[in-house]
């Protein structure tokens, strides 16, 4: 992905999700992003209207959502608890 090495942000910096949605060809609101931590991956997210995955793993394990703007779709401990999570989250959108 050469185009993308010319662009370099951060998360929680928006547009890195909107960039990555935008050379994906999609809208926010077709797009799950699944991340470890509520801060960095699940609050821009969903600030951008995208559906949330919370992959609960490693030293952000023990976050918890400060407000309802943190609170992912779903949850999860695994990557079969992932497959699930993301099968239910198509099914409903």
């Amino acid at each position: 992905w050469p185009e993308l090495s010319a662009y370099i942000a951060t998360s929680p910096d928006t547009r890195l999700f909107l960039r990555a949605c935008e050379d994906l060809g999609v809208a926010p609101d077709e797009c799950v992003m699944v991340g470890d931590r509520i801060d960095n991956d699940i609050f821009p997210a969903r600030a951008l209207g995208m559906a949330t995955v919370l992959f609960r793993a490693g030293r952000h394990m023990e976050q918890q959502p400060r407000s309802l703007q943190e609170v992912p779709d779903a949850e999860v401990h695994s990557v079969s608890e992932l497959v699930t999570a993301l099968d239910h989250l198509i099914a409903s959108h």
